[in-house]
């Protein structure tokens, strides 16, 4: 118990972190430049998760032992299971980069092992450690990233071992935000991106907002610390859902009509303040582009995919496209249902599909109604949540809340 507690709680204080090392191979490279999503990388939180799927091993073995008597019962099960097999093996094997897509299968593993140790009750999850960890590291990001906004870049120092990158106003491409006609950082903390940190607090303020398992005190201190993050972001999406979750929280909730007039005052705030700043002017040229990219790909290997983790390498699949500017951009799609259908293809999105339909109730989707429509959300407009470690990880741990 002592051990899980510690392993839990360092596992939530180091998720905002990119303390790691990227391992880059000749798979790591596309046009020549070297590129983050396609390198092999081992975070802290990898070990700390790796630690905790040993410590906890007979929670899998056990899980593991009920389904295969389940798979005996019914043959459809087994039949399921057979054909993932199948297809994972396939869209392995004929990947684009193939070392990256098993790479990425793995990575899928070893959140899906979380997922399924966090809900088992033998586990005994400690959502107030987890929260007071998530809540001290939010505190130094806090502090960071006002020091990054009055500094004009990264600190580095201490930071560089959490995952800062080095930065400064003059870096191409940083991420900057002007208002009223001045130029400033946008807050990255220990992010890869803005984008990344607004999502990633804003997902939490969800949790923490609409929980009914934490103190008025505790949601004012969490809730504050991460809908300042998301402010601090200027990532419009994030800023906005913020709003949303705010006021569609409290109009569902018994209270006086001013009452919720106020909190939709509050929404008209946030939607006035998104729109008195100005961040990348090309972001929805971007997404445009990338999405007509992704329907030129998917043609390509329509089946089973350009294989998991692949899209950025899959352009090179139509790198001779008369509309040469499709390729401009290496990254991947923005939009994570469109990301996933390209890469896994017909076959891989209906066994998907079966796949969901027989683990997932209705219960478990009332119950995680926030965080869904919070992933819809912003799967429906950014990649991160399933392409960048921080965003990944705290999905399990958010999802057995």
């Amino acid at each position: 118990m002592l051990i899980n507690n510690i392993l839990i709680f360092l596992f939530s204080f180091f998720l905002s972190t990119q303390l790691g090392k990227h391992f880059f191979f000749s798979f790591s490279y596309f046009n020549a430049v070297k590129i983050d999503y396609l390198s092999i990388a081992v975070y802290f939180t990898d070990i700390i998760a790796v630690l905790i799927i040993l410590y906890n091993f007979k929670i899998i073995y056990l899980y593991a032992r009920r389904l295969l008597k389940r798979i005996k019962k019914k043959r459809n099960s087994f039949i399921l299971l057979l054909l993932i097999v199948v297809f994972i093996t396939f869209n392995v094997s004929f990947a684009v980069e193939p070392w990256i897509a098993l790479y990425n299968y793995v990575k899928l593993l070893e959140v899906l092992l979380l997922y399924l140790i966090f809900i088992d009750k033998r586990f005994r999850l400690n959502r107030a450690l987890i929260f007071w960890g998530l809540g001290a590291s939010a505190l130094i990001e806090v502090y960071l990233g006002f020091s990054q906004v009055l500094n004009g870049s990264s600190m580095q120092g201490l930071f560089y071992f959490l995952g800062e990158r080095l930065f400064s106003l003059s870096t191409p491409g940083v991420a900057k935000v002007s208002l009223s006609g001045r130029e400033s950082l946008r807050v990255y903390g220990t992010f890869s991106h803005p984008n990344s940190l607004g999502g990633f607090y804003l997902m939490l303020f969800g949790v923490v907002y609409t929980s009914k398992s934490f103190s008025n005190l505790a949601k004012l201190m969490l809730g504050f610390l991460f809908g300042v993050l998301v402010i601090l972001s200027f990532s419009k999406l994030a800023i906005l859902g913020l709003g949303f979750v705010i006021v569609f929280y409290h109009l569902k909730t018994k209270s006086c009509v001013v009452c919720k007039l106020s909190k939709l005052g509050l929404l008209l705030f946030f939607i006035i303040l998104i729109l008195s700043y100005h961040t990348d002017t090309l972001t929805v040229y971007k997404r445009v582009v990338l999405l007509k990219e992704s329907v030129f790909i998917f043609v390509k290997r329509p089946l089973i995919g350009v294989g998991l983790g692949n899209y950025i390498p899959a352009k090179s699949l139509i790198k001779n496209h008369p509309e040469k500017f499709f390729t401009q951009y290496r990254e991947p799609v923005h939009n994570i249902f469109v990301l996933i259908f390209t890469e896994i293809g017909l076959i891989g999105s209906v066994l998907l599909g079966f796949l969901l339909k027989k683990t997932i109730s209705y219960r478990w989707v009332k119950k995680h109604a926030v965080v869904l429509l919070l992933i819809l959300y912003l799967g429906l407009f950014d990649h991160y949540l399933i392409t960048l470690q921080q965003n990944l990880f705290l999905l399990p741990l958010i999802l057995c809340m």
